[in-house]
Protein backbone atom coordinates (compact mmCIF):
# COMPACT_ATOMS: atom_id res chain seq x y z
CA UNK A 1 0.00 0.00 0.00
CA UNK A 2 2.88 2.61 0.30
CA UNK A 3 3.72 2.41 -2.82
CA UNK A 4 0.79 4.77 -3.87
CA UNK A 5 2.20 7.03 -0.95
CA UNK A 6 4.92 9.90 -1.19
CA UNK A 7 7.21 10.27 1.53
CA UNK A 8 5.20 13.53 2.77
CA UNK A 9 1.96 11.50 2.54
CA UNK A 10 3.94 8.65 4.72
CA UNK A 11 4.76 11.39 7.12
CA UNK A 12 1.34 12.78 8.07
CA UNK A 13 -0.09 8.96 7.93
CA UNK A 14 2.70 8.07 10.71
CA UNK A 15 1.56 11.72 12.73
CA UNK A 16 -1.87 10.04 12.55
CA UNK A 17 -0.69 7.16 13.63
CA UNK A 18 1.38 7.94 16.35
CA UNK A 19 -1.83 10.50 17.31
CA UNK A 20 -4.36 7.42 17.73
CA UNK A 21 -1.97 4.97 19.34
CA UNK A 22 -1.40 7.90 22.37
CA UNK A 23 -4.85 9.66 22.83
CA UNK A 24 -7.21 6.78 21.36
CA UNK A 25 -4.80 3.55 22.75
CA UNK A 26 -2.88 4.52 25.92
CA UNK A 27 -5.02 7.53 27.32
CA UNK A 28 -8.72 6.06 26.33
CA UNK A 29 -8.46 2.37 25.47
CA UNK A 30 -6.34 2.11 28.81
CA UNK A 31 -9.27 2.89 31.07
CA UNK A 32 -10.32 -0.63 31.80
CA UNK A 33 -7.11 -1.30 33.46
CA UNK A 34 -6.97 2.08 34.98
CA UNK A 35 -10.73 2.58 36.29
CA UNK A 36 -10.44 -1.28 37.51
CA UNK A 37 -7.05 -0.45 39.38
CA UNK A 38 -8.95 2.83 40.54
CA UNK A 39 -12.00 0.73 42.01
CA UNK A 40 -9.60 -1.13 44.14
CA UNK A 41 -7.37 1.07 45.68
CA UNK A 42 -10.19 3.61 46.75
CA UNK A 43 -12.97 1.05 47.13
CA UNK A 44 -15.94 3.17 44.88
CA UNK A 45 -18.87 1.66 44.64
CA UNK A 46 -20.68 0.17 40.95
CA UNK A 47 -22.68 3.12 40.88
CA UNK A 48 -20.14 5.94 41.34
CA UNK A 49 -18.37 3.63 38.37
CA UNK A 50 -21.43 3.71 36.65
CA UNK A 51 -21.79 7.54 37.17
CA UNK A 52 -18.40 8.63 35.84
CA UNK A 53 -19.27 6.35 32.42
CA UNK A 54 -22.37 8.29 31.86
CA UNK A 55 -20.39 11.66 32.57
CA UNK A 56 -18.22 10.77 29.38
CA UNK A 57 -21.08 9.30 27.40
CA UNK A 58 -22.69 12.68 27.64
CA UNK A 59 -19.12 14.72 27.26
CA UNK A 60 -18.73 13.12 23.86
CA UNK A 61 -22.89 13.60 22.92
CA UNK A 62 -22.14 17.11 22.98
CA UNK A 63 -19.01 17.73 22.04
CA UNK A 64 -19.27 15.36 18.91
CA UNK A 65 -22.11 17.61 18.09
CA UNK A 66 -20.82 21.18 18.53
CA UNK A 67 -17.57 20.63 17.69
CA UNK A 68 -17.86 18.03 14.34
CA UNK A 69 -18.95 21.55 12.87
CA UNK A 70 -16.52 23.74 14.36
CA UNK A 71 -13.49 22.22 13.69
CA UNK A 72 -13.52 22.37 10.28
CA UNK A 73 -13.59 26.00 10.31
CA UNK A 74 -10.14 26.62 11.59
CA UNK A 75 -7.64 27.61 9.48
CA UNK A 76 -4.52 25.06 9.27
CA UNK A 77 -2.53 26.79 12.38
CA UNK A 78 -5.11 26.71 14.16
CA UNK A 79 -5.96 22.83 13.34
CA UNK A 80 -2.69 22.28 14.89
CA UNK A 81 -3.55 24.01 17.71
CA UNK A 82 -6.74 22.26 18.06
CA UNK A 83 -4.88 18.78 17.71
CA UNK A 84 -2.19 19.16 20.59
CA UNK A 85 -4.71 21.01 22.94
CA UNK A 86 -7.34 17.97 22.50
CA UNK A 87 -4.20 15.60 23.02
CA UNK A 88 -3.30 17.39 26.27
CA UNK A 89 -6.12 17.47 27.61
CA UNK A 90 -6.66 13.82 27.62
CA UNK A 91 -3.26 13.76 29.35
CA UNK A 92 -4.04 16.36 31.40
CA UNK A 93 -7.30 13.91 32.65
CA UNK A 94 -5.57 10.83 32.95
CA UNK A 95 -3.43 12.69 35.24
CA UNK A 96 -5.98 14.06 37.19
CA UNK A 97 -7.64 10.30 37.53
CA UNK A 98 -4.18 9.76 38.84
CA UNK A 99 -3.97 11.95 41.47
CA UNK A 100 -7.17 13.40 42.29
CA UNK A 101 -9.49 10.02 42.18
CA UNK A 102 -10.64 10.38 45.66
CA UNK A 103 -12.06 13.71 44.99
CA UNK A 104 -14.81 15.72 43.05
CA UNK A 105 -12.19 15.58 40.18
CA UNK A 106 -12.79 12.01 39.23
CA UNK A 107 -15.71 13.10 37.17
CA UNK A 108 -14.17 15.91 35.92
CA UNK A 109 -11.00 13.74 34.60
CA UNK A 110 -13.38 11.86 32.89
CA UNK A 111 -15.05 14.86 31.09
CA UNK A 112 -11.18 15.44 29.90
CA UNK A 113 -10.44 12.52 28.58
CA UNK A 114 -14.04 12.24 26.53
CA UNK A 115 -13.73 15.78 25.33
CA UNK A 116 -10.45 14.73 23.82
CA UNK A 117 -11.58 12.12 22.30
CA UNK A 118 -14.74 13.06 21.33
CA UNK A 119 -13.77 13.82 17.68
CA UNK A 120 -10.90 12.33 17.05
CA UNK A 121 -12.55 9.61 14.30
CA UNK A 122 -13.94 12.79 12.71
CA UNK A 123 -10.53 15.09 12.43
CA UNK A 124 -7.60 12.69 12.06
CA UNK A 125 -9.52 10.97 8.65
CA UNK A 126 -9.81 14.93 7.21
CA UNK A 127 -5.79 15.73 7.96
CA UNK A 128 -5.41 12.34 5.72
CA UNK A 129 -7.83 12.72 2.87
CA UNK A 130 -6.53 16.36 2.49
CA UNK A 131 -3.15 14.36 1.99
CA UNK A 132 -3.76 11.67 0.89
CA UNK A 133 -7.05 10.51 -2.23
CA UNK A 134 -5.73 7.10 -3.80
CA UNK A 135 -6.02 4.10 -1.17
CA UNK A 136 -7.34 6.56 1.25
CA UNK A 137 -9.58 4.21 3.46
CA UNK A 138 -6.94 1.84 3.66
CA UNK A 139 -4.79 5.17 5.15
CA UNK A 140 -7.78 5.61 7.44
CA UNK A 141 -8.03 2.14 8.08
CA UNK A 142 -4.26 2.07 9.16
CA UNK A 143 -4.37 5.16 11.30
CA UNK A 144 -7.49 3.90 13.23
CA UNK A 145 -6.36 0.56 13.83
CA UNK A 146 -3.15 1.90 16.03
CA UNK A 147 -5.60 2.80 18.52
CA UNK A 148 -6.45 -0.44 19.13
CA UNK A 149 -2.81 -1.24 19.14
CA UNK A 150 -1.85 1.29 21.87
CA UNK A 151 -4.75 -0.23 23.81
CA UNK A 152 -2.96 -3.82 23.51
CA UNK A 153 0.29 -2.17 24.53
CA UNK A 154 -1.41 0.18 27.58
CA UNK A 155 -3.15 -1.96 28.85
CA UNK A 156 -0.79 -4.71 30.61
CA UNK A 157 1.87 -2.24 30.78
CA UNK A 158 -0.90 -0.24 32.94
CA UNK A 159 -0.91 -3.64 34.91
CA UNK A 160 2.74 -4.33 35.16
CA UNK A 161 3.55 -0.05 36.54
CA UNK A 162 0.74 -0.96 38.90
CA UNK A 163 2.62 -4.25 39.85
CA UNK A 164 5.70 -2.97 40.01
CA UNK A 165 5.09 0.32 41.64
CA UNK A 166 1.85 1.71 42.96
CA UNK A 167 -1.61 2.26 41.42
CA UNK A 168 -1.00 6.09 41.53
CA UNK A 169 2.61 5.87 40.33
CA UNK A 170 1.75 3.45 37.29
CA UNK A 171 -0.89 6.35 36.41
CA UNK A 172 1.76 9.38 36.42
CA UNK A 173 4.50 6.73 33.79
CA UNK A 174 1.30 5.69 32.17
CA UNK A 175 0.64 9.36 31.16
CA UNK A 176 4.27 10.35 31.13
CA UNK A 177 4.29 7.11 28.02
CA UNK A 178 1.05 8.80 26.92
CA UNK A 179 2.09 12.77 26.51
CA UNK A 180 5.90 11.86 24.70
CA UNK A 181 3.85 10.99 21.67
CA UNK A 182 1.91 14.07 21.68
CA UNK A 183 5.20 16.41 20.22
CA UNK A 184 6.12 14.00 16.80
CA UNK A 185 2.47 13.23 16.23
CA UNK A 186 1.17 16.84 15.65
CA UNK A 187 4.62 17.68 14.18
CA UNK A 188 4.55 15.00 11.78
CA UNK A 189 0.62 15.89 10.47
CA UNK A 190 1.93 19.96 10.39
CA UNK A 191 5.20 20.11 9.26
CA UNK A 192 4.24 21.48 6.06
CA UNK A 193 1.05 23.09 4.55
CA UNK A 194 -1.23 20.95 2.49
CA UNK A 195 -0.12 21.22 -0.93
CA UNK A 196 -3.25 22.63 -3.12
CA UNK A 197 -3.19 19.69 -5.25
CA UNK A 198 -2.94 17.46 -2.67
CA UNK A 199 -5.68 19.02 -1.19
CA UNK A 200 -9.81 17.94 -1.65
CA UNK A 201 -11.92 20.53 -2.37
CA UNK A 202 -15.66 21.11 -2.48
CA UNK A 203 -14.98 20.89 -6.53
CA UNK A 204 -13.35 17.44 -6.43
CA UNK A 205 -15.31 15.71 -4.37
CA UNK A 206 -18.40 17.24 -3.61
CA UNK A 207 -21.58 15.45 -3.50
CA UNK A 208 -24.06 15.99 -6.52
CA UNK A 209 -26.75 14.31 -5.09
CA UNK A 210 -29.86 16.50 -5.24
CA UNK A 211 -31.98 17.39 -1.87
CA UNK A 212 -34.27 14.13 -1.99
CA UNK A 213 -31.46 11.84 -2.22
CA UNK A 214 -29.68 13.21 0.49
CA UNK A 215 -32.65 13.06 2.97
CA UNK A 216 -32.60 9.18 1.81
CA UNK A 217 -28.96 8.59 2.66
CA UNK A 218 -29.24 10.91 6.09
CA UNK A 219 -32.14 7.67 6.87
CA UNK A 220 -29.77 5.16 5.54
CA UNK A 221 -26.79 6.10 7.29
CA UNK A 222 -28.76 6.93 10.58
CA UNK A 223 -30.03 3.29 10.39
CA UNK A 224 -26.56 1.63 9.99
CA UNK A 225 -24.90 3.73 12.28
CA UNK A 226 -26.35 4.78 15.25
CA UNK A 227 -29.02 2.02 15.39
CA UNK A 228 -26.73 -0.95 14.60
CA UNK A 229 -22.65 -0.46 14.58
CA UNK A 230 -22.38 0.85 18.40
CA UNK A 231 -24.82 -1.66 19.94
CA UNK A 232 -22.07 -4.73 19.93
CA UNK A 233 -19.30 -2.73 21.92
CA UNK A 234 -22.10 -2.88 24.83
CA UNK A 235 -21.12 -6.73 25.31
CA UNK A 236 -17.75 -5.97 25.64
CA UNK A 237 -17.50 -5.50 29.39
CA UNK A 238 -19.27 -8.04 29.75
CA UNK A 239 -17.10 -10.91 27.69
CA UNK A 240 -15.07 -12.70 30.19
CA UNK A 241 -18.05 -12.80 32.51
CA UNK A 242 -19.53 -14.47 29.44
CA UNK A 243 -16.76 -16.86 28.80
CA UNK A 244 -16.44 -17.68 32.78
CA UNK A 245 -20.33 -18.57 33.18
CA UNK A 246 -19.60 -21.42 30.67
CA UNK A 247 -16.91 -22.98 32.44
CA UNK A 248 -14.01 -21.30 30.79
CA UNK A 249 -10.90 -20.43 33.11
CA UNK A 250 -10.14 -17.22 34.42
CA UNK A 251 -6.91 -17.34 31.87
CA UNK A 252 -8.93 -18.50 28.71
CA UNK A 253 -11.24 -15.24 29.71
CA UNK A 254 -7.87 -12.92 29.68
CA UNK A 255 -7.03 -14.85 26.09
CA UNK A 256 -10.76 -13.48 24.77
CA UNK A 257 -9.91 -10.40 25.87
CA UNK A 258 -6.72 -10.32 23.52
CA UNK A 259 -8.57 -11.80 20.94
CA UNK A 260 -11.14 -9.17 20.62
CA UNK A 261 -8.62 -6.42 20.71
CA UNK A 262 -7.05 -7.88 17.84
CA UNK A 263 -10.51 -7.86 15.99
CA UNK A 264 -10.29 -4.41 16.56
CA UNK A 265 -7.61 -3.33 15.46
CA UNK A 266 -7.46 -5.91 11.92
CA UNK A 267 -11.25 -4.57 11.59
CA UNK A 268 -10.30 -1.25 10.78
CA UNK A 269 -7.32 -2.24 8.07
CA UNK A 270 -9.57 -4.72 6.43
CA UNK A 271 -12.36 -2.48 6.30
CA UNK A 272 -10.62 0.12 4.88
CA UNK A 273 -9.25 -2.12 2.35
CA UNK A 274 -12.41 -3.24 1.40
CA UNK A 275 -13.63 0.32 1.13
CA UNK A 276 -11.11 0.90 -1.43
CA UNK A 277 -11.77 -2.09 -3.10
CA UNK A 278 -15.57 -2.36 -2.94
CA UNK A 279 -16.71 0.72 -1.74
CA UNK A 280 -18.35 2.44 2.14
CA UNK A 281 -22.12 0.40 1.88
CA UNK A 282 -20.31 -3.04 0.60
CA UNK A 283 -17.37 -3.03 3.22
CA UNK A 284 -20.14 -1.87 5.89
CA UNK A 285 -22.20 -5.65 5.18
CA UNK A 286 -18.80 -7.39 5.08
CA UNK A 287 -18.56 -6.50 8.78
CA UNK A 288 -22.09 -6.30 9.77
CA UNK A 289 -22.05 -10.30 8.67
CA UNK A 290 -19.29 -10.81 10.52
CA UNK A 291 -20.64 -9.86 14.14
CA UNK A 292 -24.25 -11.06 13.20
CA UNK A 293 -21.22 -14.36 12.99
CA UNK A 294 -20.04 -13.85 16.56
CA UNK A 295 -23.51 -13.14 18.09
CA UNK A 296 -24.71 -16.70 16.00
CA UNK A 297 -21.55 -18.61 17.80
CA UNK A 298 -21.52 -17.36 21.18
CA UNK A 299 -25.31 -18.37 21.56
CA UNK A 300 -24.55 -22.15 19.75
CA UNK A 301 -21.36 -23.27 20.58
CA UNK A 302 -20.64 -21.01 24.20
CA UNK A 303 -18.65 -24.20 25.56
CA UNK A 304 -16.71 -24.87 23.05
CA UNK A 305 -13.46 -23.26 23.00
CA UNK A 306 -12.78 -23.19 19.16
CA UNK A 307 -16.05 -21.57 18.97
CA UNK A 308 -15.88 -18.95 21.51
CA UNK A 309 -12.54 -18.06 19.89
CA UNK A 310 -13.74 -17.84 16.55
CA UNK A 311 -16.72 -16.20 17.99
CA UNK A 312 -14.48 -13.29 19.49
CA UNK A 313 -12.56 -12.33 16.98
CA UNK A 314 -15.69 -11.95 14.71
CA UNK A 315 -17.90 -10.29 16.96
CA UNK A 316 -14.66 -8.06 17.51
CA UNK A 317 -15.25 -6.84 13.73
CA UNK A 318 -17.39 -3.98 15.52
CA UNK A 319 -14.92 -1.99 16.06
CA UNK A 320 -14.15 -0.43 12.25
CA UNK A 321 -18.29 0.17 12.03
CA UNK A 322 -18.62 1.73 14.97
CA UNK A 323 -15.10 3.84 14.69
CA UNK A 324 -14.45 4.83 10.71
CA UNK A 325 -18.05 3.89 10.15
CA UNK A 326 -19.45 7.33 10.38
CA UNK A 327 -16.44 9.22 8.54
CA UNK A 328 -16.56 6.85 5.34
CA UNK A 329 -20.54 6.03 4.98
CA UNK A 330 -21.10 10.04 5.25
CA UNK A 331 -18.06 10.44 2.14
CA UNK A 332 -19.77 7.56 0.29
CA UNK A 333 -22.99 9.63 0.47
CA UNK A 334 -22.37 12.87 0.62
CA UNK A 335 -19.13 13.39 -0.40
CA UNK A 336 -15.77 15.48 0.70
CA UNK A 337 -18.03 18.17 1.76
CA UNK A 338 -21.18 16.54 2.80
CA UNK A 339 -19.09 14.63 5.53
CA UNK A 340 -18.15 17.57 7.14
CA UNK A 341 -21.89 18.77 7.34
CA UNK A 342 -23.24 15.90 8.99
CA UNK A 343 -20.62 13.67 10.39
CA UNK A 344 -20.93 15.65 14.02
CA UNK A 345 -24.61 15.35 13.97
CA UNK A 346 -24.32 11.79 13.53
CA UNK A 347 -21.14 10.54 15.83
CA UNK A 348 -23.53 12.68 18.78
CA UNK A 349 -26.44 10.88 17.70
CA UNK A 350 -24.65 7.50 17.99
CA UNK A 351 -22.98 8.70 20.87
CA UNK A 352 -26.54 8.92 22.30
CA UNK A 353 -27.68 5.66 21.46
CA UNK A 354 -24.64 3.91 23.03
CA UNK A 355 -25.85 6.15 26.63
CA UNK A 356 -29.18 5.74 26.54
CA UNK A 357 -28.35 1.89 26.02
CA UNK A 358 -25.42 0.90 28.19
CA UNK A 359 -27.75 -0.88 30.69
CA UNK A 360 -29.60 -3.00 28.28
CA UNK A 361 -26.77 -5.76 28.44
CA UNK A 362 -27.48 -5.88 32.50
CA UNK A 363 -30.94 -5.30 32.37
CA UNK A 364 -31.76 -8.41 29.64
CA UNK A 365 -28.76 -10.45 31.98
CA UNK A 366 -30.84 -9.86 35.53
CA UNK A 367 -34.37 -10.91 33.46
CA UNK A 368 -33.51 -14.22 31.51
CA UNK A 369 -30.31 -15.51 33.54
CA UNK A 370 -28.26 -15.22 29.66
CA UNK A 371 -26.82 -13.27 27.52
CA UNK A 372 -28.66 -15.12 24.58
CA UNK A 373 -31.67 -12.00 24.91
CA UNK A 374 -28.82 -9.46 24.13
CA UNK A 375 -27.20 -11.57 21.21
CA UNK A 376 -30.76 -11.74 19.12
CA UNK A 377 -31.50 -8.05 19.50
CA UNK A 378 -27.71 -8.20 18.14
CA UNK A 379 -28.69 -10.46 15.37
CA UNK A 380 -31.79 -8.34 14.76
CA UNK A 381 -30.25 -4.80 14.74
CA UNK A 382 -27.74 -5.59 12.88
CA UNK A 383 -29.86 -7.72 10.06
CA UNK A 384 -31.69 -4.54 9.72
CA UNK A 385 -28.76 -2.49 9.36
CA UNK A 386 -27.33 -5.23 6.63
CA UNK A 387 -30.70 -4.67 4.59
CA UNK A 388 -29.90 -0.34 4.74
CA UNK A 389 -26.11 -0.94 4.21
CA UNK A 390 -27.69 -2.56 0.98
CA UNK A 391 -30.24 -0.46 -0.19
CA UNK A 392 -27.37 2.66 -0.03
CA UNK A 393 -24.92 0.28 -2.05
CA UNK A 394 -27.69 0.30 -4.82
CA UNK A 395 -29.19 3.98 -4.11
CA UNK A 396 -25.45 5.72 -4.95
CA UNK A 397 -22.55 3.88 -7.07
CA UNK A 398 -19.26 4.24 -5.18
CA UNK A 399 -16.97 6.99 -6.71
CA UNK A 400 -14.20 7.30 -4.91
CA UNK A 401 -12.13 10.51 -4.71
CA UNK A 402 -8.72 10.22 -6.63
CA UNK A 403 -6.05 12.22 -7.60
CA UNK A 404 -5.88 13.67 -11.14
Amino acid sequence: MFKYYNKDQKLVLLGACLYYMGLGGFIFNSQSTVLAAVRTLYDFPMTKMSLYTTAGYATQIFASMLLGSVIFKLSQPMKKYYFAGMYMLGVTGLLFLALFADTPLFYISRVMIALAVSTISIIIPYIINQWITVKASTAVGLASACAGMGGMISNPLASFLFEKFSTVTGMMLLTAFAAVLMVPSVWLMFRKPVPEHKAVTAKTAQSTTSGFEKSTYVFMLIVIIVAGARLPSLFSSYLNMFSMSNGFSAGFAAMLSSVIMFGNVTSKFLYGMLIDKAGAPKATMVLQTCVIIGAVLFMAVPASAVGMFVGTLSYGMMAALSNMGINRLTMAAFGYEGARKYQGMLLGMSNAVVALSSPMVGIMYDATGTFNSFFILIIAVQTVCFGAAFALSKARPHTPVTEK
